[in-house]
Protein backbone atom coordinates (compact mmCIF):
# COMPACT_ATOMS: atom_id res chain seq x y z
CA UNK A 1 0.00 0.00 0.00
CA UNK A 2 1.46 3.24 -0.88
CA UNK A 3 -0.94 5.35 1.10
CA UNK A 4 1.50 5.86 4.06
CA UNK A 5 4.19 7.09 1.52
CA UNK A 6 1.57 9.63 -0.28
CA UNK A 7 0.29 10.70 2.93
CA UNK A 8 3.73 11.05 4.12
CA UNK A 9 5.09 13.32 1.40
CA UNK A 10 1.89 15.55 1.35
CA UNK A 11 2.91 16.30 4.68
CA UNK A 12 5.93 17.58 4.29
CA UNK A 13 5.14 19.08 1.21
CA UNK A 14 2.35 21.37 3.34
CA UNK A 15 4.67 21.62 6.01
CA UNK A 16 7.47 23.16 3.23
CA UNK A 17 4.50 25.42 1.81
CA UNK A 18 3.52 27.19 5.08
CA UNK A 19 7.39 27.93 5.90
CA UNK A 20 7.99 29.10 2.34
CA UNK A 21 4.69 31.42 3.23
CA UNK A 22 5.52 32.55 6.78
CA UNK A 23 9.22 33.77 5.33
CA UNK A 24 7.48 35.79 2.47
CA UNK A 25 9.60 33.11 -0.17
CA UNK A 26 6.05 31.49 -1.28
CA UNK A 27 5.89 33.94 -4.74
CA UNK A 28 9.99 34.08 -5.16
CA UNK A 29 9.78 29.87 -4.85
CA UNK A 30 7.05 29.45 -7.13
CA UNK A 31 8.20 31.33 -9.60
CA UNK A 32 11.95 29.71 -9.77
CA UNK A 33 9.89 26.20 -10.05
CA UNK A 34 8.29 27.52 -13.13
CA UNK A 35 11.19 28.69 -14.13
CA UNK A 36 12.78 25.08 -14.04
CA UNK A 37 9.80 23.52 -15.31
CA UNK A 38 10.09 25.86 -18.46
CA UNK A 39 13.58 24.65 -18.97
CA UNK A 40 13.03 21.17 -18.27
CA UNK A 41 10.01 21.36 -20.51
CA UNK A 42 11.19 23.31 -23.85
CA UNK A 43 14.49 21.04 -23.74
CA UNK A 44 12.32 17.78 -23.86
CA UNK A 45 9.83 19.44 -26.59
CA UNK A 46 12.91 19.97 -28.86
CA UNK A 47 13.66 16.37 -28.37
CA UNK A 48 10.96 14.61 -28.98
CA UNK A 49 10.60 17.02 -32.57
CA UNK A 50 13.74 14.47 -33.31
CA UNK A 51 13.56 10.33 -33.89
CA UNK A 52 16.05 10.04 -31.71
CA UNK A 53 14.72 12.48 -28.70
CA UNK A 54 11.78 11.31 -28.03
CA UNK A 55 12.53 8.07 -26.04
CA UNK A 56 14.48 10.37 -23.72
CA UNK A 57 12.39 13.54 -23.43
CA UNK A 58 9.49 11.39 -22.88
CA UNK A 59 11.49 9.81 -20.06
CA UNK A 60 12.77 12.88 -18.42
CA UNK A 61 8.97 14.74 -18.76
CA UNK A 62 7.71 11.56 -16.97
CA UNK A 63 10.15 11.87 -14.19
CA UNK A 64 9.06 15.64 -13.54
CA UNK A 65 5.40 14.77 -13.74
CA UNK A 66 4.79 16.57 -10.29
CA UNK A 67 7.16 19.49 -10.57
CA UNK A 68 5.54 20.30 -14.40
CA UNK A 69 1.84 20.15 -13.56
CA UNK A 70 2.65 22.52 -10.06
CA UNK A 71 4.57 24.76 -11.87
CA UNK A 72 1.86 24.88 -14.70
CA UNK A 73 -1.00 25.42 -12.37
CA UNK A 74 0.62 28.47 -10.54
CA UNK A 75 1.80 30.05 -14.04
CA UNK A 76 -1.57 29.67 -15.32
CA UNK A 77 -3.21 31.88 -12.29
CA UNK A 78 -0.36 33.87 -11.94
CA UNK A 79 2.13 34.39 -14.72
CA UNK A 80 0.41 34.24 -18.30
CA UNK A 81 3.20 34.16 -20.73
CA UNK A 82 5.04 31.27 -18.57
CA UNK A 83 2.23 29.31 -18.54
CA UNK A 84 1.39 29.42 -22.45
CA UNK A 85 4.81 28.85 -23.17
CA UNK A 86 5.35 25.73 -20.66
CA UNK A 87 1.71 24.19 -22.02
CA UNK A 88 3.11 24.41 -25.55
CA UNK A 89 5.97 22.76 -24.38
CA UNK A 90 4.12 19.84 -22.75
CA UNK A 91 1.37 19.30 -25.41
CA UNK A 92 3.44 16.77 -27.50
CA UNK A 93 4.20 14.88 -24.17
CA UNK A 94 0.32 14.97 -23.42
CA UNK A 95 -0.69 13.80 -26.61
CA UNK A 96 2.02 10.66 -26.47
CA UNK A 97 0.42 10.31 -23.33
CA UNK A 98 -2.86 9.92 -24.30
CA UNK A 99 -4.17 13.25 -22.77
CA UNK A 100 -6.18 14.55 -24.74
CA UNK A 101 -9.03 16.17 -22.87
CA UNK A 102 -6.45 17.33 -19.96
CA UNK A 103 -4.29 18.75 -22.16
CA UNK A 104 -6.59 20.11 -24.38
CA UNK A 105 -8.05 22.05 -21.34
CA UNK A 106 -5.04 22.81 -20.00
CA UNK A 107 -3.40 24.40 -23.11
CA UNK A 108 -6.67 26.40 -23.64
CA UNK A 109 -6.69 27.80 -20.01
CA UNK A 110 -2.82 28.77 -20.78
CA UNK A 111 -3.51 30.48 -23.83
CA UNK A 112 -7.01 32.52 -23.33
CA UNK A 113 -5.21 35.62 -21.93
CA UNK A 114 -2.72 35.90 -24.79
CA UNK A 115 -4.34 38.35 -27.33
CA UNK A 116 -0.78 38.54 -29.06
CA UNK A 117 -1.66 36.32 -32.01
CA UNK A 118 2.32 35.84 -31.37
CA UNK A 119 4.29 32.32 -32.70
CA UNK A 120 3.80 30.79 -29.08
CA UNK A 121 -0.22 31.54 -29.38
CA UNK A 122 -0.22 30.02 -33.12
CA UNK A 123 1.90 27.22 -31.90
CA UNK A 124 -0.85 27.00 -28.93
CA UNK A 125 -3.62 26.87 -31.80
CA UNK A 126 -1.58 24.14 -33.57
CA UNK A 127 -1.37 21.85 -30.62
CA UNK A 128 -5.13 22.73 -29.49
CA UNK A 129 -5.36 21.28 -33.35
CA UNK A 130 -3.94 17.99 -32.32
CA UNK A 131 -5.45 17.45 -28.66
CA UNK A 132 -8.77 17.84 -29.82
CA UNK A 133 -8.61 14.52 -31.80
CA UNK A 134 -9.98 13.21 -28.57
CA UNK A 135 -12.82 15.53 -26.49
CA UNK A 136 -13.89 17.58 -29.61
CA UNK A 137 -15.60 17.48 -33.33
CA UNK A 138 -13.34 17.74 -36.03
CA UNK A 139 -15.04 21.35 -37.06
CA UNK A 140 -13.58 22.54 -33.65
CA UNK A 141 -10.32 21.23 -34.59
CA UNK A 142 -10.28 22.77 -38.35
CA UNK A 143 -10.70 26.14 -36.32
CA UNK A 144 -8.10 25.85 -34.26
CA UNK A 145 -5.89 24.97 -37.03
CA UNK A 146 -7.39 27.85 -39.52
CA UNK A 147 -6.93 30.63 -36.45
CA UNK A 148 -3.11 29.70 -36.70
CA UNK A 149 -2.74 29.51 -40.13
CA UNK A 150 -4.39 33.19 -40.81
CA UNK A 151 -2.37 34.29 -38.12
CA UNK A 152 1.49 32.95 -40.11
CA UNK A 153 0.42 33.50 -43.37
CA UNK A 154 0.98 37.38 -42.71
CA UNK A 155 4.32 36.22 -41.81
CA UNK A 156 7.25 35.07 -43.54
CA UNK A 157 7.02 31.55 -44.51
CA UNK A 158 7.75 29.20 -41.49
CA UNK A 159 7.86 25.90 -40.14
CA UNK A 160 4.79 26.45 -37.92
CA UNK A 161 2.83 27.80 -41.03
CA UNK A 162 3.54 24.36 -42.78
CA UNK A 163 2.34 22.79 -39.70
CA UNK A 164 -0.73 25.06 -39.24
CA UNK A 165 -1.54 23.81 -43.57
CA UNK A 166 -0.85 20.21 -42.64
CA UNK A 167 -3.69 19.86 -39.69
CA UNK A 168 -5.98 22.32 -41.84
CA UNK A 169 -5.48 19.54 -44.47
CA UNK A 170 -6.19 16.40 -42.62
CA UNK A 171 -9.59 18.17 -40.81
CA UNK A 172 -10.37 18.73 -44.48
CA UNK A 173 -9.56 15.24 -45.75
CA UNK A 174 -12.21 13.60 -42.90
CA UNK A 175 -14.80 15.71 -43.52
CA UNK A 176 -14.65 15.11 -47.47
CA UNK A 177 -13.16 18.24 -48.68
CA UNK A 178 -10.82 16.68 -50.33
CA UNK A 179 -9.91 19.66 -53.23
CA UNK A 180 -9.64 22.10 -50.23
CA UNK A 181 -7.50 19.30 -48.19
CA UNK A 182 -5.68 19.08 -51.65
CA UNK A 183 -4.71 23.12 -51.98
CA UNK A 184 -3.30 22.52 -48.20
CA UNK A 185 -1.18 20.42 -48.76
CA UNK A 186 0.23 21.59 -51.97
CA UNK A 187 1.05 24.74 -50.53
CA UNK A 188 2.66 22.92 -47.50
CA UNK A 189 4.22 21.51 -49.52
CA UNK A 190 6.04 24.23 -51.20
CA UNK A 191 6.60 26.01 -48.12
CA UNK A 192 8.28 23.09 -46.61
CA UNK A 193 10.65 22.51 -49.44
CA UNK A 194 11.22 26.50 -50.00
CA UNK A 195 12.54 26.29 -46.43
CA UNK A 196 14.24 22.98 -46.21
CA UNK A 197 11.65 21.46 -43.49
CA UNK A 198 12.20 17.95 -43.95
CA UNK A 199 9.76 17.52 -40.93
CA UNK A 200 6.91 19.63 -42.43
CA UNK A 201 7.56 18.12 -46.12
CA UNK A 202 7.15 14.17 -44.83
CA UNK A 203 3.59 15.51 -42.82
CA UNK A 204 2.34 16.89 -46.16
CA UNK A 205 3.72 13.61 -48.28
CA UNK A 206 1.60 11.64 -45.50
CA UNK A 207 -1.57 13.89 -45.90
CA UNK A 208 -1.33 13.74 -49.48
CA UNK A 209 -1.13 10.04 -49.55
CA UNK A 210 -4.60 10.18 -47.42
CA UNK A 211 -6.27 11.98 -49.95
CA UNK A 212 -4.83 9.68 -52.83
CA UNK A 213 -6.18 6.91 -50.81
CA UNK A 214 -9.55 8.15 -50.42
CA UNK A 215 -10.00 8.77 -54.09
CA UNK A 216 -9.17 5.05 -54.53
CA UNK A 217 -5.70 5.43 -55.60
CA UNK A 218 -3.75 3.09 -53.80
CA UNK A 219 -0.60 2.33 -55.75
CA UNK A 220 0.31 6.64 -55.92
CA UNK A 221 -0.74 6.64 -51.79
CA UNK A 222 1.75 3.92 -51.22
CA UNK A 223 4.78 5.87 -53.64
CA UNK A 224 3.75 9.04 -51.28
CA UNK A 225 4.01 7.30 -48.18
CA UNK A 226 7.26 5.69 -49.15
CA UNK A 227 8.90 9.29 -50.16
CA UNK A 228 7.83 10.87 -46.57
CA UNK A 229 9.02 7.34 -44.59
CA UNK A 230 12.72 7.13 -46.73
CA UNK A 231 13.18 10.71 -45.75
CA UNK A 232 16.31 11.87 -43.00
CA UNK A 233 14.69 10.32 -40.17
CA UNK A 234 17.11 12.38 -37.69
CA UNK A 235 15.10 14.96 -38.30
CA UNK A 236 11.57 13.95 -38.34
CA UNK A 237 9.57 13.08 -35.77
CA UNK A 238 9.63 9.82 -34.59
CA UNK A 239 5.46 10.23 -34.49
CA UNK A 240 5.50 10.91 -37.61
CA UNK A 241 7.67 7.79 -39.14
CA UNK A 242 5.38 5.31 -37.01
CA UNK A 243 2.31 7.57 -38.80
CA UNK A 244 3.71 6.83 -42.31
CA UNK A 245 4.29 3.12 -41.47
CA UNK A 246 0.60 2.70 -40.15
CA UNK A 247 -0.47 4.52 -43.44
CA UNK A 248 1.47 2.04 -45.81
CA UNK A 249 -0.63 -0.93 -43.75
CA UNK A 250 -3.31 -0.03 -44.19
CA UNK A 251 -2.76 0.41 -47.65
CA UNK A 252 -1.20 -2.83 -48.09
CA UNK A 253 -3.92 -4.51 -46.94
CA UNK A 254 -6.66 -3.01 -49.02
CA UNK A 255 -4.33 -4.40 -52.20
CA UNK A 256 -4.15 -8.18 -50.23
CA UNK A 257 -0.53 -7.53 -49.41
CA UNK A 258 -1.02 -8.81 -45.70
CA UNK A 259 2.51 -9.94 -44.93
CA UNK A 260 4.11 -6.60 -45.79
CA UNK A 261 1.10 -4.46 -44.06
CA UNK A 262 1.79 -6.88 -40.83
CA UNK A 263 4.97 -5.95 -41.22
CA UNK A 264 4.92 -2.31 -41.41
CA UNK A 265 2.41 -2.71 -38.10
CA UNK A 266 4.48 -4.86 -36.36
CA UNK A 267 7.56 -2.11 -36.45
CA UNK A 268 5.59 0.85 -35.85
CA UNK A 269 3.86 -0.97 -32.72
CA UNK A 270 7.17 -1.87 -31.37
CA UNK A 271 8.71 1.44 -31.63
CA UNK A 272 5.03 3.06 -30.08
CA UNK A 273 5.10 0.80 -27.35
CA UNK A 274 9.00 1.84 -26.76
CA UNK A 275 7.91 5.01 -26.27
CA UNK A 276 4.68 4.66 -24.43
CA UNK A 277 2.61 6.59 -27.44
CA UNK A 278 -1.09 5.52 -26.45
CA UNK A 279 -1.92 7.44 -30.27
CA UNK A 280 0.20 5.05 -32.66
CA UNK A 281 -0.27 2.06 -29.96
CA UNK A 282 -4.12 2.19 -31.07
CA UNK A 283 -3.84 3.00 -34.61
CA UNK A 284 -1.65 -0.10 -34.95
CA UNK A 285 -3.77 -2.29 -32.48
CA UNK A 286 -6.58 -1.22 -34.90
CA UNK A 287 -5.17 -2.30 -38.21
CA UNK A 288 -3.65 -5.15 -36.97
CA UNK A 289 -7.40 -6.03 -35.89
CA UNK A 290 -8.35 -5.72 -39.69
CA UNK A 291 -5.28 -7.42 -41.16
CA UNK A 292 -6.48 -10.49 -38.90
CA UNK A 293 -10.11 -10.31 -39.46
CA UNK A 294 -9.36 -10.42 -43.35
CA UNK A 295 -7.02 -13.68 -43.44
CA UNK A 296 -9.29 -15.00 -40.48
CA UNK A 297 -7.28 -15.38 -37.85
CA UNK A 298 -10.10 -14.42 -35.68
CA UNK A 299 -8.62 -15.31 -32.23
CA UNK A 300 -5.75 -12.84 -33.32
CA UNK A 301 -8.23 -10.53 -34.13
CA UNK A 302 -10.59 -10.75 -31.06
CA UNK A 303 -7.19 -10.61 -29.16
CA UNK A 304 -5.63 -7.31 -30.69
CA UNK A 305 -9.20 -5.36 -30.61
CA UNK A 306 -9.78 -6.61 -26.81
CA UNK A 307 -6.37 -4.51 -26.30
CA UNK A 308 -7.15 -1.55 -28.49
CA UNK A 309 -10.71 -1.35 -26.72
CA UNK A 310 -8.64 -0.40 -23.48
CA UNK A 311 -6.82 2.04 -25.09
CA UNK A 312 -9.65 3.97 -26.51
CA UNK A 313 -11.09 3.92 -23.05
CA UNK A 314 -8.13 5.33 -21.67
CA UNK A 315 -7.27 8.01 -23.93
CA UNK A 316 -11.05 8.61 -25.15
CA UNK A 317 -8.99 9.12 -28.87
CA UNK A 318 -12.62 9.22 -31.26
CA UNK A 319 -10.64 7.69 -34.38
CA UNK A 320 -9.71 4.58 -32.08
CA UNK A 321 -13.01 4.38 -30.84
CA UNK A 322 -14.61 4.72 -34.28
CA UNK A 323 -12.10 1.68 -35.32
CA UNK A 324 -12.95 -0.76 -32.51
CA UNK A 325 -17.08 -0.51 -33.26
CA UNK A 326 -15.99 -1.13 -36.92
CA UNK A 327 -14.26 -4.13 -36.16
CA UNK A 328 -16.68 -5.34 -33.70
CA UNK A 329 -19.31 -4.85 -36.24
CA UNK A 330 -17.12 -7.45 -38.27
CA UNK A 331 -16.92 -9.68 -35.60
CA UNK A 332 -20.59 -9.77 -34.95
CA UNK A 333 -21.16 -10.62 -38.71
CA UNK A 334 -18.57 -13.62 -39.03
CA UNK A 335 -20.42 -14.91 -36.02
CA UNK A 336 -23.85 -13.72 -37.58
CA UNK A 337 -24.96 -11.88 -34.99
CA UNK A 338 -26.47 -9.37 -37.59
CA UNK A 339 -28.56 -7.43 -34.51
CA UNK A 340 -25.16 -7.00 -32.90
CA UNK A 341 -23.26 -5.82 -35.80
CA UNK A 342 -25.95 -3.66 -37.16
CA UNK A 343 -26.25 -1.40 -33.59
CA UNK A 344 -22.22 -1.44 -33.58
CA UNK A 345 -22.20 -0.08 -37.63
CA UNK A 346 -25.21 1.99 -36.51
CA UNK A 347 -23.17 3.60 -33.08
CA UNK A 348 -20.05 3.70 -35.93
CA UNK A 349 -22.27 6.12 -38.18
CA UNK A 350 -23.81 7.93 -35.63
CA UNK A 351 -20.85 8.64 -34.23
CA UNK A 352 -19.23 10.08 -37.76
CA UNK A 353 -21.87 12.71 -38.47
CA UNK A 354 -21.85 13.79 -34.49
CA UNK A 355 -18.38 14.47 -35.62
CA UNK A 356 -18.68 15.54 -38.99
CA UNK A 357 -16.04 12.66 -39.66
CA UNK A 358 -16.41 11.13 -44.09
CA UNK A 359 -16.91 7.43 -43.83
CA UNK A 360 -13.44 6.26 -45.58
CA UNK A 361 -14.85 4.70 -49.18
CA UNK A 362 -13.00 1.29 -48.65
CA UNK A 363 -14.71 0.95 -45.37
CA UNK A 364 -18.10 1.89 -46.36
CA UNK A 365 -17.85 -0.63 -49.93
CA UNK A 366 -16.60 -3.92 -47.36
CA UNK A 367 -19.03 -2.79 -44.74
CA UNK A 368 -22.41 -2.48 -47.40
CA UNK A 369 -22.69 -6.21 -48.51
CA UNK A 370 -22.78 -7.19 -45.12
CA UNK A 371 -25.35 -4.47 -44.46
CA UNK A 372 -27.70 -5.14 -46.92
CA UNK A 373 -27.36 -8.72 -46.23
CA UNK A 374 -28.18 -8.55 -42.36
CA UNK A 375 -31.54 -8.46 -43.05
CA UNK A 376 -32.48 -11.57 -44.90
CA UNK A 377 -29.78 -13.31 -42.75
CA UNK A 378 -31.87 -12.22 -39.72
CA UNK A 379 -35.55 -12.95 -41.37
CA UNK A 380 -34.33 -16.63 -41.85
CA UNK A 381 -33.06 -16.78 -38.19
Amino acid sequence: DDRPHYVLLETLRAFGRDRLTDCGEQPAAAAALGKYALHVAEQAAAGMETSAGELPAARSLDAEEATLHQALTWAIGQNSATALLLAVALAPWWQLRGRYAAGYELLRAAAEHDEGRGDTWCAAQIWLGELAAGPTDEMVRLAHFTAARDALAARAPSPLLVRARNGRAGCLRNLGRLSESAEEISQALSIARGLGDPAGEAHALYWRAAVTYYTGDCLKALTLLAQAHQMNSAAIPARTERRCSIGMATVLADIGDYARAREHCVQALASAQQVGDMRDHGGCLARLTEIALRTGSLPEARAHLSEAIQLAGRTGYRDLLRDCLDHCGYLCAVAQRWAEAITLWSALAASQQASGILDVPQDAQRRSPLVRAAPSACWAA
